[in-house]
């Protein structure tokens, strides 16, 4: 599954020190739900989608 994200309405922030990938709407993040190994699911008050976070494995 592929979501196009909009720049202009999301931050995507990478973390160089741990290699984490964030791409954060709006709102604030108020339930982060886990539902594959490194990724996580941000959910904000109202249920909404608030930020997905990443840490991708490269493997040579």
């Amino acid at each position: 599954m592929a979501v196009l994200v909009d720049d202009m309405r999301h931050d995507v922030v990478l973390d160089g020190r741990t290699g984490w990938v964030l791409v954060a709407g709006a709102a604030p993040t108020s339930e982060a739900l886990l539902f594959a190994e490194g990724t996580v699911l941000g959910i904000d008050d109202a249920g909404h989608f608030s930020g997905l976070w990443m840490k991708p494995e490269f493997t040579g």
